[in-house]
C-alpha cells in the first residue's frame, strides 16, 4: 500500500465488486459511482466507511498519523486475511521509498546491470590476461628466446602493458559493484537507493546477489594481481619455466661447474 500525508485529500479509484472495501479512522465521500453501490444505495456524494462496487472515492486524512486497517467487511474474508493497511505520517515524501510501502519485490534493472556486469568483465579481463600470457609463451616464447629473455622482450612488455590496463580498469568495476550495495536514507526519489532498486523489499532479497557479484569482483582482481606478481616473478629467477632462454643457460652454467669439479 502507500504513504499519505496528514490534512491532505486523497483519491481512490475502488473495485470492490466481490469484497465491500471498509476503512478504518476515516470516512470516504463517494465522488462517482460506477457500478454497484449495493443496488442504487450509495449515491454520488454519500460520505460512507463501508463501500461494495466501483467508485471514486474521496477522503481526508484528518489529525490523526499512524496506521490504517481496510479490509473486506465480510468478516470471513477479513479473517481469512483480505485485509491491508496504510500509513498517515506528517510529510510522505520524508518516507523510505516515497510512496510504495510493502511493495513487492521486483528486480532492480539499474542495480542488477551494476552488478552482473560487473562480475562479468572483471572475469573476462582477467581470464584474458591469463590467457594471453599463456598464447604468448606457448607461441613467440617457444620460438624466440630474447623474445621472453627479459622485461624488453616483445611478450614481457605487452604482458606488463596488458597487466596493467586491467587492473586499472578492476577499479571502478569494484566500485561499480558496491553501489548497489548502498543504502543511503531513501527518503526521496533523488537518493541512490531509490534510484537503483524498487523498494525496501526488494533491496533486501536481492543484497546477497549483489553482495555475490562484489565479492566474484573482489576474488577476479585478487587473481589478476596475483598472476601478475608470479609473471613478474619469472621473468627476473635464472632457473624460470616460462623463459626456456634462461632454462638453458642456468643447464649450461650448472654443467660447466659439475666439469670443473
Amino acid at each position: 500500500m502507500q504513504y499519505m500525508s496528514v490534512n491532505t485529500v486523497q483519491q481512490f479509484d475502488l473495485e470492490a465488486d466481490d469484497h465491500p472495501y471498509h476503512m478504518h479512522i476515516n470516512h470516504m465521500q463517494l465522488i462517482t459511482v460506477l457500478q454497484g453501490g449495493w443496488g442504487g444505495w450509495h449515491q454520488d456524494g454519500d460520505f460512507m466507511d463501508t463501500f461494495l462496487g466501483e467508485a471514486t472515492v474521496r477522503f481526508t486524512t484528518d489529525t490523526f498519523t499512524g496506521e490504517v486497517v481496510m479490509h473486506c467487511h465480510f468478516q470471513e474474508h477479513a479473517d481469512e486475511g483480505c485485509m491491508a493497511h496504510m500509513y498517515i505520517v506528517d510529510d510522505k515524501a520524508q518516507q523510505p521509498w516515497g510512496y510504495c510501502l510493502h511493495g513487492a519485490a521486483m528486480p532492480g534493472v539499474a542495480a542488477l546491470s551494476m552488478s552482473v556486469f560487473s562480475a562479468l568483465l572483471a572475469w573476462m579481463l582477467a581470464l584474458a590476461y591469463i590467457c594471453a600470457g599463456w598464447r604468448c609463451h606457448k607461441g613467440c616464447c617457444a620460438s624466440d628466446k630474447d623474445c621472453c629473455a627479459s622485461d624488453k622482450g616483445c611478450c614481457a612488455y605487452n604482458d606488463q602493458l596488458f597487466g596493467r590496463i586491467a587492473t586499472a580498469l578492476m577499479v571502478p568495476l569494484y566500485v561499480t559493484s558496491v553501489i548497489p550495495l548502498i543504502h543511503d536514507d531513501g527518503h526521496s526519489s533523488s537518493s541512490l537507493v531509490a534510484r537503483l532498486h524498487a523498494n525496501e523489499n526488494s533491496y533486501l532479497t536481492f543484497l546477497p546477489l549483489h553482495v555475490a557479484m562484489m565479492l566474484l569482483v573482489l576474488v577476479a582482481a585478487t587473481w589478476l594481481v596475483y598472476a601478475r606478481t608470479l609473471r613478474a616473478r619469472s621473468r627476473k629467477l635464472p632457473g624460470s619455466k616460462t623463459y626456456p632462454g634462461k632454462v638453458a643457460g642456468a643447464g649450461a652454467e650448472v654443467a660447466g661447474v659439475r666439469g670443473a669439479a
